[in-house]
């Protein structure tokens, strides 16, 4: 059955740095099968020894709870129980133990670059062992709670369809199409490469350029080694 990548397990960090990162060959692969009592204990491992090296000393703080991987370890493992314990309490979601599984293996031997989104920092593997379990005409809260991804009126319905002329966000609210230079609240409205800035479909700016958001950039925004904020290739890109 397919698992919708809809709820992200921990509000990680905005901001991640990128260096390079590999992982030995010579590491033992994770275990074949996590328990939800395990995971937490396991995540938080794999987190935080690939925080420690995937990202640039001057970010580590805004993605690590700890000043070294042993106190990032220790924080985290609270961390992912009392999340666990708050999403399956919430109803509509589910651990489910092969995308454990996955996402350990991704901690294990993954690149950054499949581990962290390059533009914000935030956390993009494992966002599926914790997902959606509501069907079609199941009570809801929240459009996570359903495998649809659309939760309208307190029921999942069917998501993913908008007007003529209009798309969808990840929220399944429809926004009217806008060309470069066009009015813009949403960035799904503007075409691919481009951002919504100051209310208008813009050009992204080059690495190098001063900024103040990520999307305004090619790359990312973030503090470079001075503090200053400029357009950088990515938090974790490796570069």
């Amino acid at each position: 059955m397919r698992r919708p990548a809809v709820v992200v397990l921990l509000a990680v960090a905005a901001a991640l740095g990128g260096a390079g990162c590999s992982s030995s060959s010579n590491e033992p692969p994770p275990p074949a099968a996590v328990s939800l009592d395990e995971f937490p204990a396991a995540f938080a491992q794999g987190y935080c020894r690939r925080v420690f090296s995937c990202c640039r000393p001057q970010d580590r703080s805004l993605a690590s709870p700890g000043d070294d991987e042993a106190s990032c370890t220790a924080q985290m493992t609270e961390n992912v129980r009392d999340n666990a314990q708050s999403l399956l309490d919430g109803g509509g979601l589910g651990y489910f133990e092969d995308a454990a599984q996955r996402c350990l293996q991704l901690f294990a031997y993954g690149p950054c670059g499949a581990l962290f989104e390059p533009g914000y920092g935030s956390l993009v593997a494992c966002q599926d062992v914790f997902a959606a379990t509501g069907a079609l005409g199941d009570l809801c809260e929240d459009p996570r709670q359903c495998t649809s991804g659309a939760c309208v009126g307190g029921v999942c319905v069917e998501g993913g369809t908008c007007p003529a002329g209009q798309v969808p966000d990840r929220d399944n609210e429809c926004y009217p199409r806008a060309a470069l230079g066009g009015v813009c609240i949403n960035k799904v409205q503007c075409p691919s490469g481009t951002a919504c800035g100051g209310g208008m479909c813009v050009m992204r700016r080059p690495i190098g350029s001063p900024c103040a958001q990520p999307e305004e950039c090619t790359g990312t925004c973030a503090p470079n080694t001075e503090g200053a904020s400029t357009c950088r290739v990515g938090y974790c890109s490796g570069e």
